[in-house]
């Protein structure tokens, strides 16, 4: 059980309350839609990469699913696995994000993100050595992306586990992406 009480939707402004009715009824936009001033931007801030990022779905997901992993977060483990086998990752893939895994079942692409966000997460920055292999794949731009969308997810997992914010009772069909997209056009 939460540790405060989501926001009743009858008492949220009427801006947060049409968006609240249109994201999909995840219980993190439940939690997050009792900030006025942050709901929204959230929402679009999450709407930028997730829509208009120029990561690949499947990259993001490693990168979402590996921060989830090292910060430890059920929920957010559980909501993305779920967006990673919409997108068709492989499940030894999904297996192998967790720390204690063998990640030769990764290319040299992905495997080289995996340790990027590991060094981000465990340090604030990759080393030299990491950051000039991640510049072999991506770039300055998607460096950026990546690199945020590491911090997003550490501090989304924060106001999870914070909060402790629960798994729905019933899960949401398909990835949820279209409906966050969809809810901010």
């Amino acid at each position: 059980m939460a540790r405060i009480p989501y926001p009743d939707p009858e008492h949220l402004p009427n801006k947060d309350r049409a968006l609240a009715e249109k994201m999909p009824p995840l219980n993190i936009f439940r939690m997050l839609s009792g900030s006025p001033a942050l709901f929204q931007p959230m929402m679009t801030l999450f709407s930028a990469y997730l829509s208009g990022g120029k990561l690949e779905d499947m990259i993001r997901e490693i990168v979402i699913l590996r921060v989830g992993h090292l910060q430890k977060c059920a929920y957010e483990l559980h909501q993305h696995e779920r967006v990673a086998r919409t997108l068709n990752m492989e499940d030894a893939w999904i297996a192998a994000l967790s720390p204690e895994q063998d990640l030769s079942v990764f290319p040299d692409k992905e495997r080289m993100t995996i340790h990027y966000v590991d060094e981000v997460v465990a340090n604030m920055s990759p080393s030299d050595a990491t950051f000039a292999a991640a510049q072999a794949y991506y770039s300055d731009e998607e460096l950026i992306e990546l690199t945020a969308v590491i911090g997003i997810y550490m501090m989304v997992c924060r106001l999870i586990e914070t909060f402790e914010i629960d798994i729905e009772d019933t899960p949401i069909h398909g990835s949820g992406i279209e409906a966050i997209r969809d809810a901010l056009q």
